[in-house]
């Protein structure tokens, strides 16, 4: 294979680019390296809040993206005034505006760190 004119020994035929490893720009970027080579992404989100919905947004607009990596578990509350929908294995795009969904700052103060 053949990439920029460089003759590519092992291709990668997928990529799992994280928010936390960069910035939407650079995400951006890879999505468009990748598109045009076919290479399928599916992002990384360890996030739990709005990195998780940054995320999904980013998957939405790239049209090479084939799924979203993340932990699933309960947690014991949640930083959102909705709960997270997911159907069929699948998670559903918030439509709310912004991120989709609005934070729970009642949430936020209660788990919030405190200083000595």
């Amino acid at each position: 294979m053949k990439v920029f004119g460089w003759r590519i020994k092992n291709p990668i035929f997928s990529s799992t680019p994280s928010l936390s490893k960069g910035k939407i720009t650079e995400f951006r970027k890879i999505a468009a390296l990748a598109e045009p080579y076919k290479v399928k992404l599916a992002p990384h989100s360890a996030y739990f809040g709005p990195g998780l919905l940054a995320t999904a947004h980013l998957i939405a607009g790239s049209p090479q993206a084939v799924a979203l990596e993340h932990f699933y578990f309960q947690l014991e509350a949640s930083v959102f005034k909705e709960a997270l929908r997911f159907e069929k294995g699948e998670f559903i795009l918030p439509r709310g505006p912004g991120l989709g969904l609005e934070i729970d700052s009642a949430v936020l103060k209660e788990y919030a760190a405190r200083s000595k």
